[in-house]
């Protein structure tokens, strides 16, 4: 029944074992509480006290009623020692303050080694499928469900989160910590609970967009056979104010085109060093278009997918209706691309958030802004 010595805090000793040389502890209550006046104790810190007289009667009782030590040389003992003092157990009389020590240290104990019941988990599913009739075979995605997804039978708001170049469905799981990031977000009031989907688009062809030749129609799986998937097989909410997309590099570039295609179905959008090409002859060689393609043809697909172009010939109103955030470290390499995307919705009184911050175009960039994105989306999902 020792009570812990904290030293600096709480000059206490330990109770029942003390040496003759140490002055005994006379006061009810130790110098930290004796200092706070009893007006203002706190209700929680009376409780304490109170427990503390109940224990001490039934400590007395136990222990017994003497509060001294006996000092003797053992001049009968073949084992005595003269001059040396020995210590001796004594029964032990707890005092009011002892006892309510003894109950505040263990509720710190207990405060600090708690963990919040709010503080749960979702799930995250990395190798899922679907059949896909317009790319001709199974698609993979990975699906990030909310805490209480299972033991809820609410619907919730989604967010397609979209891989970048040389990733695959796995990227924002292995590398950008969608689980963890989201947990946190959700359990700290940060972010509203939400299903992120984050597909494949590192199979077969790379990229979020339909091909020049027609052979290849990503952005039409996308729209026409994905999100209505996922939201035939999810509870989500399948309203506009309760989706949206976002990115990092290629699928910053394709979470910008999507929501300048169809801001009929995204209620914000976040790309995030968002990969888009300003010439055409970049355009060209990071598509890999056939030469022989004519030039009416590479025309229109570039003004189809280029965002600077899309940036001048989507309706104002429509680019409006899109609640946006983009971020760009200062050190990426696709700086000056996203700044001239800044300008032009500046300049188009479009609003949006435009966040600089330092770093580069790598993954421990992206985590670090996942959060401000969730909150971003989840600010959209509440309005």
């Amino acid at each position: 029944l020792g009570v812990w010595s904290f030293a600096g805090v709480f000059p206490c000793y330990p109770l029942g074992l003390r040496a003759s040389a140490v002055p005994s502890v006379r006061s009810p209550c130790p110098p930290c509480l004796r200092a706070i006046p009893v007006p203002s104790v706190p209700p929680c810190l009376r409780a304490i006290l109170s427990a503390g007289e109940w224990l001490k009667g039934k400590l007395n009782f136990i222990l017994g009623q003497t509060d001294h030590l006996r000092q003797t040389d053992h001049a009968d003992t073949a084992m005595a020692q003269p001059g040396i003092r020995q210590l001796h157990r004594a029964p032990l009389k707890p005092t009011i303050g002892h006892i309510a020590l003894l109950l505040f240290t263990a509720l710190l104990i207990a405060l600090g080694s708690a963990t919040p019941a709010s503080a749960q988990s979702g799930r995250v599913f990395d190798n899922l499928s679907m059949k896909s009739e317009i790319l001709g075979g199974e698609r993979k995605y990975a699906l990030y469900l909310p805490p209480d997804y299972e033991t809820s039978q609410r619907s919730y708001p989604v967010l397609y989160l979209l891989h970048g170049k040389s990733d695959d469905q796995t990227g924002w799981v292995q590398f950008g910590e969608v689980h963890h990031i989201a947990d946190q977000a959700i359990n700290d009031g940060t972010a509203t609970p939400m299903i992120i989907v984050m597909p494949d688009a590192d199979t077969g062809r790379v990229g979020y967009f339909n091909s020049i030749d027609g052979e290849w129609r990503y952005e039409d799986f996308f729209f026409d056979e994905f999100i209505p998937y996922i939201e035939k097989t999810y509870r989500t909410r399948g309203e506009r104010q309760y989706r949206a997309v976002a990115g990092l590099s290629m699928g910053g570039g394709g979470s910008f085109v999507y929501a300048l295609h169809r801001p009929d179905l995204f209620a914000s959008a976040a790309p995030l060093s968002a990969s888009f090409k300003e010439t055409r002859e970049i355009f060209r060689r990071y598509y890999d278009i056939d030469p022989e393609i004519d030039d009416d043809t590479f025309e229109a697909y570039f003004q189809r997918y280029n965002v600077l172009a899309l940036l001048d010939s989507v309706s104002v109103d429509d680019m409006k209706s899109v609640r946006w955030y983009m971020d760009i470290g200062d050190d990426d390499f696709l700086f000056d691309v996203n700044a001239l995307a800044h300008i032009k919705l500046r300049r188009l009184e479009v609003k949006h958030e435009y966040r600089v911050r330092d770093g580069g175009h790598t993954w421990s960039y992206w985590r670090a802004s996942l959060p401000d994105v969730l909150a971003f989306v989840s600010a959209g999902f509440h309005r």
